[in-house]
């Protein structure tokens, strides 16, 4: 897919969960268009890797969980890059079980990684946005639209997320705050711990709710429409990207 043909010469860049999928290829897509990008991952080798794919700046390896860690990642990122103009939040993580099979901890490590992790990075990063009149660009999903059964806690993470932006606008209107919601998309990590048991009992449900309506859609396109919104003149405030409708009419 042609990208909008929008440069970021100059522009500094953070991209948190940038080790494999979307994020991944974000990262590639800002830097071809001339962004100074720093990648972010909790995996080191495939960070590393994702860094030297992507031609970034240098790497980082953080798990977000970690406040402690979180906050010195950006200190760091901001000190190599000389500030910041951007960050792209893509870490995100889900179980694959109905809520009443979803225990405490499950609920907490995805909420500390979906949203509070973009929360304590935001928070980290603000001042340095706040000098650059910078923006923010967070990945949301429509699992969130449209919850299906076994992800209905991922879509709640979601819909904090969301709730999170719009919040953080009101809060910091000198900085964008821009979401980017993304249907079925490949290849990416996002189904790699799902029990395959599960997911086969699952799909009955899926398909009874008419739940496979898109076609899949590449990440390579899904990341360069993420660097239209970085590159755009204007504040997008939300996008919503589907693949096309697999409905025929007879």
């Amino acid at each position: 897919m042609a990208d909008s043909g929008r440069t970021l010469d100059g522009r500094r860049v953070l991209v948190v969960g940038a080790s494999a999928g979307i994020g991944r290829g974000a990262a590639k897509a800002l830097s071809r268009r001339g962004a100074s990008v720093t990648v972010v991952g909790r995996r080191a080798a495939e960070t590393a890797a994702a860094a030297s794919e992507a031609g970034a700046v240098h790497s980082i390896t953080c798990d977000v969980r970690d406040e402690e860690a979180t906050r010195a990642m950006v200190a760091d990122a901001i000190g190599r890059l000389g500030g910041l103009d951007v960050l792209v939040y893509t870490a995100g993580t889900s179980p694959l079980a109905l809520v009443a099979d979803t225990p405490f901890a499950t609920w907490q490590a995805m909420l500390e990684v979906n949203v509070i992790g973009l929360a304590i990075t935001y928070a980290a990063a603000s001042k340095s946005l706040e000098a650059s009149a910078g923006r923010v660009v967070a990945l949301s999903s429509y699992s969130r639209v449209d919850p299906k059964a076994g992800l209905v806690p991922y879509a709640a993470s979601k819909a904090a997320l969301e709730t999170l932006m719009t919040g953080l606008r009101r809060e910091q209107p000198t900085v964008s705050f821009s979401v980017v919601t993304v249907a079925y998309t490949a290849p990416t990590e996002f189904m790699r711990d799902f029990d395959p048991d599960t997911s086969r009992r699952l799909e009955v449900l899926w398909r009874a709710a008419g739940s496979f309506g898109y076609r899949i859609m590449d990440v390579d396109d899904v990341a360069e429409q993420i660097a239209d919104v970085v590159a755009a003149p204007m504040v997008v405030e939300s996008v919503t990207l589907v693949g096309p409708s697999t409905w025929r009419v007879e």
